[in-house]
């Protein structure tokens, strides 16, 4: 059984703990780092408290997982890779393309698995989506847009300060950067535009991919809602010989259409549209200690949602064409 520390004190540790709670055969959490340690864990105050460096040390622990705020993952990571861990880090793997890039390197000379957390690859909903574009259903595909709002959260305006959150395009539209990929192909050039916070990272953008084959992809999204109101995200996929359309909140979260035809709900289980998708991913991660194929959660696709993000940024920042480097594998 793995003997795992939790690194981070916020909503998504709580949300990792349930998670590896949920799976005792598999797992052990045996301690939380934070930068306070003399403050309990939350959401498991019975679990020792110890500093990053501690844990580091403890020849116990088999496994990091990284859930500190944006601009800590690619140099914790890295700290414990160098130290024997394997790693799960929350997406995304660094705020630059070279950075998320060194750090495969590290974890590829250091032998340990280094898995990075793209929730929607896991989430249901999606899962589903990449089911029928892959079945062909849809025909070759022509276009992808996708969206995603969230609402404004002055607790969590680190997220807006460059170097430690990256603003919306790493911490919320690094999701539809890698379902793009994921669904679609590496974009090879973008332009895009957005509005800056005040504390210096853009909280809304809008980025135009040109990928291989003529496919065009339009992601846009932001920090834009409400405090307090429900995440709105959408996903349209259009292909040669038919669409799908994913809105939510919403009844039916996924239509089929084929050309000419009745759009058809498909019908995906409400109790399973996110709830499953930590539990899937940490069951990778401990496949893939294991020696097992990885399967959704590859590594290079990892460092290119971060090498799609960067490009936005500079792209919007240079008000011009920005073309993406090679593809990264593996």
């Amino acid at each position: 059984m793995l003997r795992v520390a939790l690194v981070g004190a916020g909503n998504f540790a709580a949300k990792h703990f349930a998670a590896l709670h949920a799976l005792p055969d598999r797992v052990n959490v045996a301690v939380a780092a934070r930068s306070r340690p003399d403050t309990p864990f939350a959401p498991a105050p019975h679990i020792p408290v110890t500093t990053f460096e501690a844990l580091l040390a403890d020849p116990a622990i088999d496994a990091v997982v990284i859930s500190s705020p944006n601009g800590l993952h690619r140099p914790q990571a890295e700290a414990a890779l160098h130290a024997g861990k394997h790693v799960f880090c929350e997406k995304p793997l660094a705020l630059c393309a070279g950075e998320a890039r060194a750090l495969a390197r590290t974890a590829s000379r250091a032998g340990r698995v280094l898995m990075a957390g793209h929730l929607t690859r896991h989430t249901p909903l999606y899962a589903a989506a990449a089911e029928i574009v892959r079945s062909g259903r849809l025909g070759t595909v022509r276009t992808v847009h996708a969206a995603r709002w969230q609402s404004r959260d002055k607790a969590r305006d680190w997220r807006m300060r460059t170097a430690q959150g990256g603003g919306a395009p790493f911490d919320l539209l690094l999701h539809d950067y890698d379902l793009l990929q994921w669904l679609c192909a590496m974009p090879e050039s973008v332009v895009a535009s957005g509005q800056k916070h005040p504390l210096g990272a853009y909280e809304r953008l809008t980025a135009s991919f040109a990928c291989p084959d003529g496919v065009a992809a339009t992601v846009d999204g932001g920090f834009v809602l409400a405090p307090g109101e429900t995440m709105i995200s959408s996903l349209h996929v259009a292909g040669a010989e038919g669409a799908l359309d994913i809105q939510t909140p919403g009844d039916d979260p996924i239509h089929v259409r084929r050309h000419g035809g009745a759009p058809e709900p498909v019908p995906v289980d409400p109790d399973r549209l996110g709830v499953d998708g930590l539990r899937t991913e940490f069951l990778e991660f401990f496949d893939a200690i294991e020696g097992r194929p990885w399967n959704r959660l590859r590594l290079g696709d990892a460092c290119n949602a971060v090498a799609i993000a960067a490009a936005a940024v500079d792209a919007a920042e240079r008000n011009r064409r920005v073309d993406l480097g090679p593809r990264a594998t593996g």
